[in-house]
């Protein structure tokens, strides 16, 4: 119920036998009755106008902001003054008739905010079996800014500004919100005089406390006297609420716009991230658990992620390769050189972040940190990758174990509930780190080499391949033929082929989010990465495609699926463009990491190779690859790029992730053959040897027994039971359920997974 008619009614009840007369100071109910019929209000009220607004028979209440002398008015019976209570308004409620306690004293503040969120107030109040005066006011400050808020919810009012001390003391709640805080949140508000600047003062004076480091004299101002513990509990909820908490600690920041730090705080956000910029060199060990800000763990995880690449950089600068075979080279870089690749991309990543944070990224410390680190980076990739490139024909002919990407599909069988995920341009190093989420798994770590070139046309379309080719154009350009004829609806290309190696249907993903009952193979493209890497140039978008890649894998699993993750190549950091280049190879030849050239033509010996093979079904006509022996590029490119030969770009990505249930062969089945109820039920179960057999009728148990036979032969009294009545008839081994349900006088199979009796 509204406001408005609230005070009708109460006025309504008033005025049956005379019009009563309110009085309203304060201007409560003003806006409320100023559309009501019969009630008329008098501005400027006297004794005589009184009296001529008294003689309208319709009249019911007069309204005045001003008082007058009523008491003759009211001894002669012709009026009765009205004096509205919070108790009168909450009694028309109809869930608080009947709750309230007492008399409830508000003050002129109070009512106007009971008023103003009535509403809310009410429904409040409705949950609780009784209503007193202190019940109400707690209501009215908890729903002070409108909507109701709890304990934290205030001080997170307070700390923002919204709320302040003088306005609580206005409103007679002061006392109330002291404790409703502390008794809720242990936190005493009795040492702050004034709530203004609050969070900045607390957070300077916890500062000053517990790392000696508030940045002097100049900021006593904001010191506040209060005890250690005080200011501990206080500071303690500033930091677990920090994302509620935004415009005051931008406040608290830009009072340290022109302070530098001498030691390291963690209380203060721009000083400690000055204090890191400022001592780059010094390698500081962050404490991550005392990180509240964004930006201080931008900051933070950046230090800590370049130590962890400077270690993995120190460890294998003299790196030095045991075997020379492709299995233990692999391995090498699966367990230890991706690892480094893991970190480089995300302190690039980091690094990218820390552009918006002048106070760290305008340290020229920072930068030559950072190209020193580059520079040691592809130093110690270029000995792993200059073998790979140095053996590569004699790694391919020899491997035992890893995989080409065309042979992937037939060396294994699939379980039809498969998802196959082709992740273009997906690094295994992302990869990894994707999986690394999903402990509790089975999941295989499959090694598969990418054929060449690097490009999705090669790598993507290598796992369908049945006797298809993909040409090189006289304009350079991949096409894929079948039939000697160019394809190209590529991705229902793929979907079919897919199903004819797997031997079972193959639908999109998208068609398997609509069809819930679908239990057959599906196939999933996801090019984020690869987008990513051309388009924006960025390490930071790299990780997103990962969280978008995590959430695919999360849905196909809850569904109880296999995922197969699969990429067809992944991508290096680019060094640099290769300065001195053979002028007589024109622009058109050169792509990023390698070039097309005439067979007749030479290229120097010194840059490039034109003996490493290719994939068996590229055809390339009158013309060959030539590819560069190291991690730079043959034109302008971005941060990253793809279609050479190193690990970064040729391990690829293939996990087997097993979340579908164990497919039960037909020998693992069990059979229900003519299961009859009449006076018994009879017939036989095939196939459920070791079994115990359970003959339910709603939760009755009206059998069981354990079947130590091939075939069973049922045979179950039921004479007792009336017509038409279901059994649930249930065999299970532990881990192999299957029913069957009968009715008396019939009977129907059900699947395996219904229980209508569960």
């Amino acid at each position: 119920m509204d406001i408005a008619s609230i005070l009708k009614t109460i006025i309504k009840k008033n005025s049956t036998l005379s019009p009563v007369i309110l009085v309203d100071e304060y201007g409560l109910y003003e806006e409320y009755i100023s559309g009501f019929n019969n009630v008329i209000s008098l501005d400027s009220p006297s004794k005589i106008t009184l009296t001529k607004t008294l003689a309208d028979k319709n009249l019911q209440c007069i309204y005045m902001k001003t008082p007058v002398e009523l008491s003759g008015v009211i001894a002669s019976g012709r009026a009765n003054k009205l004096d509205i209570t919070p108790v009168m308004i909450l009694n028309e409620v109809e869930s608080l008739k009947g709750k309230i306690r007492g008399t409830i004293q508000l003050s002129a503040g109070q009512k106007i905010l009971l008023l103003k969120n009535f509403n809310n107030i009410c429904n409040s109040l409705s949950s609780k079996d009784s209503i007193d005066d202190v019940c109400v006011k707690r209501e009215i400050l908890l729903h002070i800014q409108g909507m109701r808020v709890s304990a934290r919810g205030l001080l997170l009012q307070i700390l923002n500004g919204e709320i302040t001390r003088e306005k609580l003391i206005t409103l007679e709640l002061l006392s109330f919100a002291s404790d409703i805080i502390e008794n809720e949140l242990s936190i005493s508000m009795t040492p702050y005089g004034s709530y203004e600047h609050l969070l900045s003062k607390v957070m300077v004076t916890y500062s000053k406390n517990k790392y000696k480091e508030y940045g002097g004299a100049c900021m006593n101002d904001y010191l506040v006297d209060a005890s250690d513990m005080d200011i501990s509990t206080m500071a303690r909820f500033i930091l677990d609420n920090v994302g509620e908490l935004r415009n005051p600690i931008d406040e608290l920041d830009e009072l340290y716009k022109d302070v530098e730090p001498i030691t390291l705080t963690y209380a203060i956000p721009r000083l400690f991230i000055k204090f890191l910029g400022n001592h780059m060199d010094s390698f500081i060990q962050v404490d991550e658990e005392k990180l509240w800000t964004e930006e201080m763990k931008n900051v933070g995880a950046y230090v800590s992620e370049l130590r962890i690449l400077e270690n993995a950089i120190f460890n294998n600068i003299n790196y030095k390769c045991v075997q020379n075979n492709i299995e233990f080279l692999f391995d090498e870089y699966k367990n230890n050189f991706s690892r480094m690749d893991s970190a480089y991309r995300r302190v690039e990543a980091y690094y990218e972040k820390l552009a918006f944070l002048p106070d760290f990224y305008m340290n020229d410390s920072l930068h030559s940190t950072m190209n020193n680190v580059k520079q040691r980076y592809h130093n110690v990739i270029s000995k792993l990758n200059g073998r790979l490139f140095e053996y590569y024909n004699q790694y391919i002919n020899d491997r035992k174990v890893v995989l080409k990407q065309s042979e992937f599909i037939e060396s294994r069988k699939f379980k039809k509930r498969t998802l196959f995920i082709l992740a273009d341009g997906f690094r295994y190093e992302m990869a990894h780190e994707l999986i690394e989420r999903f402990s509790g798994y089975d999941i295989e770590d499959v090694d598969v080499i990418g054929e060449l070139p690097s490009e999705t046309e090669i790598g993507m379309n290598s796992y369908f391949i049945i006797d298809e080719k993909v040409e090189l154009s006289d304009r350079n350009v991949f096409s894929l033929k079948k039939d000697g004829k160019i394809e190209f609806h590529i991705c229902d290309w793929r979907k079919e082929n897919l199903s004819k190696k797997l031997g079972c249907n193959v639908i999109t993903f998208e068609e398997f989010k609509k069809n819930k009952n679908y239990g057959d193979s599906v196939i999933c493209f996801f090019d984020e990465a690869d987008v990513n890497m051309h388009h924006f140039n960025s390490a930071s978008k790299m990780s997103e495609a990962i969280d978008n890649l995590e959430k695919i894998l999360r849905y196909a699993l809850g569904r109880e699926y296999d995922v197969v993750l699969l990429s067809d190549h992944g991508f290096v950091d680019i060094e640099k463009k290769i300065d001195v280049q053979d002028k007589t190879i024109t622009s058109e030849k050169k792509k990023n990491r390698y070039l097309i050239l005439n067979k007749n033509e030479d290229a120097k010996e010194m840059y490039y190779d034109d003996s490493i093979s290719s994939a068996d079904y590229l055809e390339m006509g009158n013309k060959k690859l030539c590819f560069i022996n190291s991690t730079n590029s043959l034109r302008e490119t971005g941060k990253y790029n793809h279609g050479g030969i190193s690990f970064q770009e040729n391990v690829i990505t293939c996990f087997v992730i097993h979340g579908a249930k164990q497919e039960m062969t037909d020998e693992q089945k069990v059979f229900f053959e003519t299961i009859k109820a009449y006076n018994e039920i009879t017939g036989k179960i095939r196939g459920a040897r070791g079994y115990v057999c359970n003959v339910m009728s709603g939760t009755d148990l009206v059998f069981n027994v354990m079947i130590d036979v091939d075939e069973y032969l049922l045979h179950v009294p039921v004479r007792q039971y009336e017509q038409g009545t279901e059994f649930l008839i249930m065999v299970s081994n532990g881990e192999n359920t299957q029913k069957t349900i009968v009715k008396k006088e019939g009977g129907r199979v059900i699947d395996k997974d219904l229980d209508i009796f569960s």
